[in-house]
């Protein structure tokens, strides 16, 4: 128990206060913001690149700016998780403009699937990856929203902040790339 708040848990603490103790010097509160936020972080540049190498590189390179930038982080504007997503953006952004071609990548950290009728995890299969081809084939601007919105399952304000974009702008290109998506899948027998 801590009676007199000496010992500080940066489990249990919030991004905000773990930003301001790691403006101090605390070495824990990085360790513990990049537990919490690395994963996200990986899973949307996977996402969006398509490469591994990529991935782990703009994560990286995302949480190295961060150590740069954390003095203008303004937890009253934007969530840590949402913060970092826009820088992880502008690195992505980055890496897709200096690459010719974009292939998706097989998810990482997938769930092994449940056993089951070998057909059945074919077809499954096949419709995963028809969905993963759909969404990398959309523009960029719309596979963003997707990736954060679907995958990440970030609110449109979260998602609106990370992108720097008014929510309705959000809204509005979600419901054009799930057209779009629609669109592509219905002609290979995927939408049902």
């Amino acid at each position: 128990m801590n009676w007199f708040g000496l010992l500080f848990d940066a489990r249990r603490a919030g991004d905000a206060e773990l930003v301001r103790r790691l403006r101090a010097g605390d070495e824990a509160c990085w360790r513990e913001l990049y537990r919490r936020h690395h994963a996200r972080l990986y899973r949307y540049a996977l996402r969006m690149t398509g490469t591994e190498a990529a991935a782990g590189d703009i994560t990286q390179e995302t949480f190295v700016a961060f150590l740069e930038l954390a003095d203008r982080y303004d937890a009253a504007r934007a969530p840590l998780g949402a913060w970092l997503l826009g820088i992880a953006r502008n690195r992505v952004r980055k890496a897709l403009a200096s690459s010719a071609v974009w292939e998706p990548a097989d998810e990482a950290g997938e769930p092994a699937a449940r056993e089951r009728d070998p057909l059945e995890a074919m077809t499954q299969a096949e419709r995963l990856a028809a969905v993963r081809a759909a969404v990398a084939a959309l523009p960029e601007a719309y596979r963003e929203v997707v990736v954060l919105i679907e995958f990440e399952e970030m609110t449109y304000e979260e998602t609106a902040a990370a992108l720097g974009a008014p929510v309705g702008t959000v809204r509005s290109r979600l419901h054009r790339a799930r057209a779009l998506l629609q669109q592509s899948l219905a002609g290979r027998s995927v939408v049902r």
